[in-house]
C-alpha cells in the first residue's frame, strides 16, 4: 500500500547508504506522501455516550497529528448512519461498503468506531481498513469509561500508527520522564517529573529540596526509574519503585559526573561516568550483585556511555587525542576503539534500539547539532541544528528521539523544552510540558 511502500523507501535509503558509507535523509515532498486518512462518523447509539465518543475520536486525530505523516479527514456522509443496521452486516459486507465509496478516490485509510451500551458498560468497536490493499486491518474491541478513554485512545493510535507506517511498535501509549526546573537563572529549582507523552498525568516524584540529574527508566523492570541526587553535597544513586515507592540507595562516588545507561538485555545494571582522583572514567554497578566494577582507566575524560541492545557494547566519549570523540569498547572495558571520524566536539551518544545508528551533540564553530553515524562511524550525517541540544535517547520504536533543547541565550528562549524529531523526515514535535518551566534530561518508555 502507498503509504507503507513510503517508510520502506526511506529505510532502503538508510541500507544503500550505509552500503555506500553515505546517509541520506530526503524531506523533499513530505507532504505528498502523507497518508490520507478519514475517520468516518463514530456512532453512539446513545446520546449519553457522545461526549466519551467525541473525546476518544479528537485524541486519536491529536495523536495521529503530532507526527506529520497523516492528512486526517473526516467524512462529509456518513457511511454508518444507521449503527444497528450497520452491527448487523457481516464483515465481508462491511468492508465491500467501505471499500465501495473509498476505492476510486486519493483516499488510503478509513477508520470508524462503534458505541454502544452492552450490559451496563459501554462498549467501542474500531475498525481500520486499507483502501488500497482492499481489506480490513484490524476490528477491536474495548470496555471503556471516563478513567480508561484517554488510554484506550493512545493504544488505538499506536495500533493505527503501526499498520500505516510499517513501524513495530506506536509511540502514544507510553511515559516520558525529565527533569522540571522553575526559579530564577542563578538559583533553579530541579524536581524529577513523569507525564504521558501528550503532557497530561504529569507527577512530581521529587520535591525540589535536592538537586537532582539525569533519570531513566530501568529496563529490568518498567516500573523503577535510576537517578543522581545531592544530598549534603554529595552525589548518590537511587532507585525508586514507583508503585510503591521504596526507594534504594545503590551508592555514591566521592564526586561524580552522571550520565547512566540501563542495561537494554534486562539485566539488571547500569553503566555510568564517575570521578575519582580527578579522572573520569567509566563504571559499572550490577544492583543484584551490588558490586561496583571500573570499565576505563585513563587519565583523560571518558563519560556519556550508552549499550548497545544486545549488551555486548559500549559507545562513550573520550577526550584522550584532545578532543572529545566517540569509542566503542566491550561490555568488559577491551578492545576500546575510536568510531567517530568529522570535525568537533562530540557528546551524549545513545545507541538506537535496533542497533543500526548511533545518535550523538556534536558542538562545531559555535553551533550544536544532532548526528547519526552507524557504529562503524560511517555515514555520519546532522539532521539538526540549534543554540544548545541535550539528553538525546531514543524512542522505544527507534524512529524518533528525544531530547531538550535551548532556542536562544536570553528571555523565554533561554528555557529548555523538551522535543522529539523523526529521524526519517526531520520534522520535529515539542512535546507539552509545564508552562514557565524548563524540561532537561528526558527519558521514553512504553507504558
Amino acid at each position: 500500500m502507498k503509504k507503507i511502500y513510503f517508510i520502506i523507501v526511506f529505510l532502503l535509503s538508510f541500507r544503500t547508504a550505509f552500503a555506500s558509507n553515505e546517509l541520506t535523509i530526503d524531506v523533499d515532498n513530505v507532504d505528498s506522501k502523507k497518508i490520507n486518512l478519514v475517520f468516518e462518523k463514530f456512532n453512539p447509539n446513545d446520546v449519553s455516550d457522545k461526549d466519551v465518543t467525541d473525546k476518544i475520536l479528537t485524541k486519536i486525530k491529536d495523536n495521529l497529528n503530532t507526527t506529520s505523516l497523516f492528512y486526517i479527514k473526516n467524512s462529509k456522509d456518513g457511511t454508518f448512519n444507521n449503527l444497528e443496521e450497520t452491527l448487523k452486516l457481516s464483515s465481508p459486507d462491511l468492508n465491500s461498503l467501505v471499500m465501495s465509496k473509498y476505492i476510486k478516490t486519493p483516499i488510503d485509510a478509513v477508520i470508524s468506531g462503534f458505541l454502544r451500551t452492552k450490559d451496563n458498560q459501554i462498549e467501542l468497536n474500531i475498525k481500520l481498513w486499507d483502501i488500497l490493499d482492499q481489506r480490513e486491518l484490524f476490528s477491536k474491541s474495548y470496555i471503556i469509561n471516563e478513567e480508561n478513554w484517554k488510554r484506550t485512545a493512545d493504544i488505538i493510535s499506536d495500533m493505527t500508527f503501526e499498520l500505516l507506517t510499517g513501524e513495530n511498535s506506536g509511540h502514544f501509549d507510553s511515559k516520558i520522564l525529565f527533569v522540571s526546573e522553575s526559579g530564577k537563572a542563578k538559583d533553579r529549582e530541579k524536581k524529577i517529573a513523569m507525564m504521558d507523552f501528550d503532557g497530561s498525568n504529569l507527577e512530581y516524584i521529587t520535591n525540589g529540596s535536592n538537586l537532582v540529574l539525569t533519570p531513566i527508566f530501568s529496563k529490568a523492570n518498567k516500573n523503577e526509574i535510576i537517578y543522581l541526587e545531592y544530598k549534603d553535597k554529595k552525589p548518590h544513586i537511587f532507585k525508586l519503585n514507583l508503585t510503591n515507592k521504596k526507594l534504594t540507595l545503590i551508592g555514591n562516588i566521592a564526586e561524580m559526573t552522571f550520565a547512566p545507561s540501563f542495561n537494554p538485555t534486562g539485566l539488571n545494571e547500569i553503566v555510568f561516568s564517575g570521578t575519582d582522583n580527578g579522572y573520569s572514567n567509566i563504571y559499572k554497578i550490577n544492583f543484584d550483585e551490588g558490586n561496583i566494577e571500573q570499565l576505563t582507566f585513563d587519565k583523560a575524560i571518558a563519560t556519556s556511555p550508552s549499550w548497545s541492545p544486545d549488551g555486548e557494547k559500549i559507545v562513550f566519549v573520550s577526550d584522550k587525542t584532545g578532543v572529545r570523540k566517540l569509542y566503542i569498547m566491550d561490555k568488559n572495558g577491551d578492545n576500546i576503539q575510536l568510531i567517530s571520524k568529522g570535525r568537533g566536539v562530540y557528546d551524549k551518544p545513545s545507541w538506537s534500539p535496533d542497533g543500526r545508528l548511533i545518535s550523538f551533540v556534536k558542538l562545531e564553530k559555535g553551533e550544536f547539532s544532532i548526528g547519526l553515524m552507524t557504529p562503524t562511524g560511517e555515514s555520519e550525517r546532522d539532521i539538526m541544528n540549534a543554540y544548545l541540544v541535550e539528553g538525546i535517547k531514543w524512542s522505544p520504536n527507534g524512529r524518533y528521539l528525544i531530547y531538550s533543547k535551548q532556542q536562544g541565550p536570553f528571555g523565554k528562549s533561554s528555557i529548555p523544552s523538551i522535543f522529539t524529531i523523526d529521524i526519517l523526515t526531520g520534522i520535529e514535535y515539542r512535546v507539552p510540558t509545564p508552562k514557565n518551566q524548563g524540561a532537561t534530561d528526558p527519558d521514553w518508555i512504553k507504558k
